[in-house]
Parts: C-alpha cells; structure tokens; sequence
C-alpha cells in the first residue's frame, strides 16, 4: 500500500511540473494553485523573481511562493515531503464526511474536568481519539454539554476526530464545485493536485466557501438559524397556550359590538378592554335591560367571567365609578369583584377633560371647523402620554406626594398652554387619593395577569375593540379619528400580548354606514333615505347623544378594514333596518375623475372628491326580526348578505335582526 502510494505522489508531481511550464511558457502572469493535505510539513519560499507560482496549503505552513528559477528544486521537495506525508495517518487516512461518522465511546470512560467552547466546566463524556503523527487532531477535549442530546455529542466528536471536519465547507458555484474535485478525488491521501483558474473563479470560490450570513444577512435560513456553538437550531415553533378573540369595529363605530361581545362572553373567562376609555359607547340588552357601558368591558355583565382593562386604555375614575353605579341600578352586582385594572393605564383628569373642549373651541375659531371629540379627555390625556408628562394607576398608587408633585406639574404645563383654564389642584387631589383606596384591590401588573391567563389553565379571552377601524390614529380617516389603535395591532400593545396569541378576529358592521362627527362620508345620504335609516335606527350616539350621519353599506371601506385586521369572520348588524326599502344599494367601488381606483384614499380632500359606483338589490319587504335562523330569512335578504360576502371575501357569522342576544342568528 506505501509503495503505491509513493508511485501515486511522484506521478502526481511529474504531471505538476509539467503543467507549471507549460502554463508559464503561455502566461507568465498566470499563478496556479495548489493544495496541500494537513500532514504535509511543506515550507519552501522563493520571492526573488516577479514571475512566480503560488501554492497554498491547507492549514499547516501558510502559502508557498516559488519562482520558474527553481522548478525542478519545487518538484523534488514536493515528491520528497509527499513521501513523507504518507507515513502520516492524518493524510492517508480518507477524510469521510462529518454527517457519516460514527463514534463509538470504549466503556468504561472516567470522566476527566475539562472546559467546553462555552468556557463551562464539564466531564467528558467521550474519549478522545488517539493521536498519529506529528499533528495530533485530539489535542483538545471533546466534551458532552449536560443538556446536549447524544446525537450532539457524536457530532462533535466527530468533528475533532476527523482533520478540518468541522470547518470543511461545500462549494456553491460551478468553480467552486470544479476546484473541490480533485480534493475529494484524492480522499484528503497527502497528493497535492493543481488547475489553473482565473481571478474571476478564485473570487467566486472564496465567496461560495464563506460561512451563511447571521439572522440578519441574506443568506439566513427561514427555518434555521446558526449559533455560536457552530450547529444549527430549528426556529421557534408556535407557542402553545390559550389564544384571544377579538372583536372590532369594521366601519365609524356604533356597529353593535358590544351585542357580540355579549353573546360571546356568556362563554368566555376573561373580556378585555385594549384602548379607547368613556369616549366609547357599548349599549347591551339582558332580560329586558339595557345597560351602557363607556369604561366596563361588556362582558361585565358575566358574573363567572373576569373583565380586564389593559394599560392601552385611559381611565377617567370618576367616570368610572359614575358608570358602576348608573348599572347597579338597573342589576349590575358584584362588579368589583370582577374587575382588574392594569397597573400601566394612563389616568384622564378633569382637566384633560377641560382642555378637550377648549380645542375644540381652537379650532372652531381658526379653521372653522373642528374634529367633533366627545370632549372625554381623550386625545389630551394619549399627548400627555406621548409626551412622557402622563401618571398612571401605578404612580397614583405608589408615593402620593411624588404622584402630587408630577400632578402639579402637569396641571401648570397646561394653565400656561390655556391662560383660561381653572383647575382646583388641592381639590383634585383630594378626590383622587379617595379613588386611590377603592380601585386599589382590582390593580395587578396587567402584564403578568394576561400571561399567565395565556399561559395557564384552558380559558377563554375575548378582547372588545373600542370605536372602529376607520376612527384609528393611524388607518382611519385623519384628523377627524380617535387618539389610539382601534385595530388588531392595538390588541398586543394595548394588553402587552404576543401576536402570536391572536386567534379569531371578528369585525362587525351595520348592513348600513354610519358615522358620528365630521369627515368625508362617501356613501352618506343627505335625504329622505338617510332620514329613514337615522330614525328606524334609532341612530343617536351612546355617548354624546348626537345624531349619527347615515347612508348605504360601503364594501370599498369593510375591504379595507379586512386588509388591516384580517378579519376570520364578520357580523352584519341591523339588518331588519332595511326591511322597509322598496331597493337597497351598495357602494362596491369608487371612482376618481371617472376611473376606478383600488384603494382607499388617505387624503381627505380626495376621499370627498370620490364617486361611489354602487350595485342596487331589490328590498324583501318583510318583517326580520322575528327570524332566528337563517332559512328564517327572505331569500332577497339572503342575497344581500351574501353579496357582502362575495364582495369582501370573508364569511358572515352572525346577523343581527333585533336588540336583544337572541335577535343575533348564527350561520355557522
């Protein structure tokens, strides 16, 4: 076997020395490369000529420069150390892949301290492999990690028994793979073999054998990831636990969410409020009883479930607890038992509530119209919450004379902005460190009560959305919108979830449009048709008692909700609203200097300018609210819901044909 092997070297090298001259006598230019097994103790350098070749080695004595001058002295110290090479194991010893290695630990093993890649102190659990040669590819210990699966272990056992095993990497590119040939031809035997290449293949080589990019490079792996180790780990799986409901407006609000929210939280553990505070308005109908609620999550009503207000939501306490007892009276019990507030929410003050109405005197006076706020505090109390001068339900129950000092402060900040603003600090202070005593048993860190709701035993969370997609700070109809997230993002910022416990998303809408304040209103109908619709709807704000703006169902703006929420499925509202309507249109697209657009527009001087291309359905003329099922239904009303359906690409869930819970019919 040696002496073929020799054979096999000095032939190698012949054909070696025969390539470099003829290569040189062509381009002298031209370097060829050669490699070199780890074994090979090779170190020859001739720089005295500018016509030269270069030989790299694999590791062991760093790059070999030779001129034409001393071919032949090359040739014969390559036959001499190859020769010398194949007494040493580390080179005749085929180089076998990492992934085919098996290593097999020789019991009994006494464990020996050593320290790991991670600087641990461990045992070892694997022997290490015997040494050959002047290079010894078990001069560091291979270790065990305590919580490594076995397959870990025999991978990096293998890595140190085989020679370069580890850092060998596969080439990429057609030059890559033309190079590497010969090396795995040869089986890593001590020949060095030669091709000349052009600067373009070397270049392209290099970058093929260079490692993957991290997470954050191109190269990333969706599925799998490096790490300092060297391996490669799976990316998370989706985590396990309970996931939420949510429940959203799709259009102005007022579609009746807080009816669903109602019929599902009768089966629900834990209702949560995300955002908004009493600028909101959920009407609910039990037994006859119609209850308000503006702060309380619908879902109060439930005396076996736990309603949530989370650290997105603002809280003026004394609407607070005006609400609590305007619902006692008509049946609300125990609610204080079933209330947990986030330690986090902002806190809206009276004089939140005061600047609220003077801004809306501002702009009135400058602009000649204003955005039309409830005058709740609301968007004042979210700036002071932007701009970091806001106090939360931890503050106030934390030091009260830091709580005064910082409530002070901020007062003062909003007398010099309004020089006509009066605010009774003492006794504002006063009535909050009374508050402060009665909400102090219902406050946990929201944060942790929502994880572990997430995290524990089966339950199930609903999250009610306050106002609607197109009053969102950011996706609604800016500037006449509310101050927070009504959308699907507002649910994990607003309760400090992980999207990844979003689970059903259910966007409601009226079977007609609505909308309370000022802005663009495509559909609206300022006539006989928007009369009927405001008055059999009995279309006054729950809030404000303002009169609602009416008009046709608009798809172009419930499609452009669905592509901000993602909505699994949706409920049609009021529906026996339309019973009387000889016709029934729809707006389905808009239309600007006579073309469709397919979007819907951010700018409100164009939204004004659109032109709504509406489809018209004949009307059932039929009494709906007695149906409770869906072969209840007309067929024409049937129609209209899946026109819906077919327009927006979401399935109807439920249809609201009345007020109470059981005028909703579920489809599915």
């Amino acid at each position: 076997m040696a002496t073929a092997s020799h054979v096999c070297v000095a032939v190698a090298c012949v054909c070696v020395l025969m390539l470099v001259t003829a290569s040189c006598h062509r381009t002298p230019s031209v370097c060829a490369h050669y490699s070199t097994c780890a074994g090979c103790p090779l170190h020859v350098s001739h720089r005295d000529s500018p016509r030269c070749l270069r030989a790299v080695s694999c590791g062991v004595t760093g790059p070999v420069s030779v001129c034409l001058s001393h071919t032949v002295t090359l040739c014969v110290t390559l036959v001499s150390a190859c020769l010398t090479a194949t007494q040493n194991p580390a080179c005749v010893t085929p180089r076998v892949p990492q992934r085919h290695v098996r290593v097999t630990t020789t019991p009994p093993h006494t464990p020996q301290p050593c320290s790991d890649s991670h600087g641990a102190l461990r045992s070892c659990r694997v022997p290490a492999p015997p040494c050959h040669g002047p290079v010894c590819p078990a001069a560091r210990c291979v270790c065990g990690r305590a919580d490594g699966s076995g397959r870990q272990r025999r991978a990096r056992a293998a890595a140190a028994a085989v020679p370069g095993g580890a850092g060998r990497q596969r080439a990429r590119t057609s030059a890559g793979r033309a190079a590497a040939a010969p090396l795995k031809a040869g089986g890593g035997r001590g020949c060095a073999r030669s091709r000349r290449r052009s600067e373009e293949e070397e270049e392209e080589e290099e970058e093929a054998a260079a490692p993957p990019a991290t997470m954050s490079g191109t190269r990333a792996s969706n599925d799998r990831t490096s790490h300092p180790g060297g391996g490669l780990k799976r990316a998370r799986s989706e985590p396990g636990g309970n996931k939420v409901t949510v429940v959203l407006g799709a259009q102005w609000g007022d579609e009746g969410k807080g009816k669903v929210v109602d019929l599902l939280a009768t089966e629900s553990d834990v209702v949560c409020r995300c955002q908004g505070g009493n600028n909101a308005g959920h009407t609910v109908v039990v037994d006859g009883k119609e209850y308000d609620f503006h702060l309380f999550p619908s879902g109060i009503i439930n005396p076996k479930a736990i309603s949530f207000i989370g650290n997105g939501v603002v809280i003026h306490l004394p609407g607070l607890f005006e609400e609590a007892e305007k619902n006692e009276k008509k049946g609300l019990k125990d609610w204080e038992k079933r209330l947990i507030i986030s330690d986090r929410a902002h806190i809206v003050f009276d004089f939140h509530q005061a600047v609220d109405g003077l801004q809306e005197v501002q702009r009135q006076a400058q602009e000649g119209k204003n955005i039309g706020t409830t005058k709740k505090g609301i968007g004042p109390t979210y700036s002071s919450k932007a701009a970091r001068t806001g106090l939360r339900i931890c503050d106030l129950l934390s030091d009260f004379d830091e709580f005064s000092s910082r409530f002070k402060n901020l007062a003062q900040q909003y007398k010099s902005m309004f020089p006509t603003l009066e605010i009774d600090i003492e006794g504002q202070l006063k009535k909050l460190k009374g508050y402060a005593e009665k909400i102090r048993p219902m406050v946990r860190d929201g944060v942790y009560f929502m994880y572990e709701a997430l995290h524990g035993s089966p339950k199930k969370i609903l999250v009610e959305g306050a106002n609607a997609a197109l009053l969102d700070i950011d996706f609604g109809t800016y500037p006449f919108v509310t101050s927070s997230n009504c959308t699907v993002g507002g649910v994990c910022t607003g309760l400090g979830i992980p999207p990844q416990h979003v689970g059903d998303v259910y966007g409601v809408v009226k079977a007609y449009t609505t909308r309370v304040g000022i802005g663009a209103f495509p559909t609206e109908q300022i006539n006989e048709i928007g009369d009927l619709l405001q008055s059999r709807g009995h279309e006054w704000g729950v809030t404000t008692g303002r009169k609602r703006r009416c008009g046709w169902l608009d798809l172009v703006i419930l499609k452009y909700a669905h592509m901000i929420n993602g909505f699994t499925a949706l409920a049609l509202t009021k529906l026996d609203i339309l019973d009387v309507l000889d016709e029934i249109k729809i707006g389905v697209a808009y239309k600007l200097g006579g073309k469709r657009i397919p979007y819907f527009p951010a700018n409100q001087e164009i939204l004004q300018k659109v032109e709504v291309e509406y489809e018209t359905m004949p009307g059932w003329k039929t009494d709906t609210t007695g149906a409770r099922k869906w072969e209840d239904l007309p067929p024409k009303a049937q129609n209209y819901i899946r026109c819906v359906e077919n327009h927006v690409g979401v399935p109807v869930k439920w249809v609201g044909v009345g007020k109470s819970r059981e005028s909703m019919i579920q489809l599915f």
